[in-house]
């Protein structure tokens, strides 16, 4: 079985999995990295480039894979937002050669009865080692053990299926200024809530509040998502853009929060707290 722990996962034998990547290890590219698909326009594609020096073999499914409340996902058989059965991809097996693209292409169709709201599943791209040999007979043998020995990739992006109207609301509690228990770095601690028919797609922004009044950024600003089958999510801002002297003067720490959906300029939320 198969386990997804945020964006690694080990499966059984090597494999490594990432989720929301362009990149496998330069193994494969994809663009986009997420897809979207609306009922006014339900076929999308997704371009994926072999970007190794051998030629590849791959699968591509579709996967329920589902966020907890610690922002960690993991796979599950069904849920009630999946949008698994509700799409066909194709193709559903191809071989690339190096520097070639693969066009994939997603058909959404809602079933009678389906309320208005967003849907997710995974797309997932698993390359069968067992061909390597076969689809590159003329490597040397060196690089033939070369390529051999390199772990498998299974590369699996988020798809959102949305039908009709969808209203998603979001706010911040419990937002606190902490320290990291390994590395005593500073973060901010909070509780991102989730409201509405569809998935939260926040961006966080903080501010360090000099005691003199002058402001810099103290964190880098970051996409947090909020999957629709949980109503919050617990969220850590790493505060990587202040320095020693910052946390000896003191001060406050500003926390902006975005809604995606309505706006990334004006915040839905902010709250200050002292460091």
């Amino acid at each position: 079985m198969k386990k997804f722990l945020c964006l690694f996962a080990a499966i059984c034998m090597p494999v490594l999995m990432y989720i929301q990547t362009a990149k496998a290890d330069t193994v494969l590219f994809f663009a986009p990295t997420r897809v979207e698909i609306v009922d006014s326009k339900p076929v999308q594609e997704i371009r994926v480039t072999n970007m190794s020096k051998i030629k590849r073999s791959y699968s591509v499914s579709l996967e329920n894979i589902v966020m907890t409340v610690d922002g960690i996902t993991t796979r599950v058989d069904t849920f009630d937002y999946s949008a698994k059965r509700m799409l066909r991809v194709v193709p559903r097996h191809f071989d690339i050669n190096p520097g070639e693209r693969q066009i994939i292409r997603l058909m959404a169709r809602f079933p009678e009865g389906t309320e208005d709201g967003e849907y997710h599943a995974h797309i997932e791209f698993l390359e069968n080692t067992s061909k390597r040999a076969e689809l590159n007979p003329n490597l040397s043998a060196e690089a033939k053990a070369r390529a051999n020995a390199e772990i498998a990739y299974v590369t699996a992006i988020p798809v959102i299926v949305t039908k009709g109207n969808v209203q998603t609301g979001l706010e911040m509690r419990n937002v606190q200024f902490a320290r990291n228990e390994k590395t005593g770095k500073p973060q901010i601690e909070m509780i991102l809530e989730r409201k509405g028919n569809g998935q939260g797609n926040a961006i966080i922004e903080t501010d360090y509040i000099a005691p003199d009044g002058t402001v810099k950024s103290a964190g880098v600003k970051r996409n947090v998502y909020i999957y629709r089958e949980i109503d919050y999510r617990k969220n850590v801002h790493m505060l990587e853009l202040l320095d020693d002297s910052d946390l000896a003067k003191g001060g406050q720490i500003r926390v902006k929060l975005y809604n995606k959906n309505i706006s990334e300029t004006e915040p839905v939320d902010t709250i200050t707290v002292k460091m």
